[in-house]
């Protein structure tokens, strides 16, 4: 791992540790541009809106969109969306579909597949097959496009209502991921 791509690991540990003291979010970025620098400047005020904002879903995908997930999510998006009530649905590689905030679960999906998710005892899981809250895991299947051509590996139909956008593995295209809430998930019993 670069040392870039350690960077805002610690500046989430900074700053939650400036948290435990003291709950000015000027003070804070200010401590924190103070410790780690102006060329984090932008970094440092994105992970701190994370962190104080609630947001809904369109917001965090437009955050997210055009993210480079080579590293996964910051811990700071996560745990927004947990917080939030907000879950972020993408794929990585050629296998699997994963979700992450308020619903972590990820599955096998070689090639594609169709997936729903269930409530038993107050946890969503993520099955196999249809059922009310669909997402249908689709490798290579629509054509989609990036705006500047590139083909898009990951894509996703769901019925559920969410937001979309796109993200990058190393620069290059790697899915069109979406996030929603959870207060929108079809109930089952």
């Amino acid at each position: 791992m670069s040392y870039f791509r350690e960077k805002p690991s610690d500046i989430e540990y900074f700053i939650e540790g400036i948290f435990s003291a003291c709950n000015d979010k000027n003070i804070i970025a200010r401590k924190t541009k103070e410790r780690f620098g102006d060329n984090y400047s932008k970094l440092i005020d994105y992970l701190l809106f994370l962190e104080t904002e609630q947001i809904n879903a369109k917001t965090l995908a437009t955050a997210l969109n055009n993210r480079d997930l080579e590293d996964g999510f910051y811990r700071f998006e996560s745990k927004c969306a947990k917080k939030n009530n907000l879950v972020i649905v993408t794929g990585y590689s050629d296998d699997l579909i994963e979700l992450d905030g308020a619903i972590k679960q990820e599955s096998d999906c070689f090639n594609g597949g169709c997936f729903h998710l269930e409530r038993h005892d107050k946890k969503w899981l993520l099955k196999n097959g249809k059922g009310l809250n669909n997402i249908s895991a689709i490798w290579y299947g629509q054509n989609k496009m990036t705006n500047d051509l590139e083909a898009i590996p990951w894509s996703y139909q769901t019925n559920i209502l969410h937001e979309s956008f796109y993200a990058t593995f190393r620069g290059e295209p790697c899915c069109e991921g979406f996030v929603f809430s959870v207060e929108d998930l079809q109930k089952n019993n």
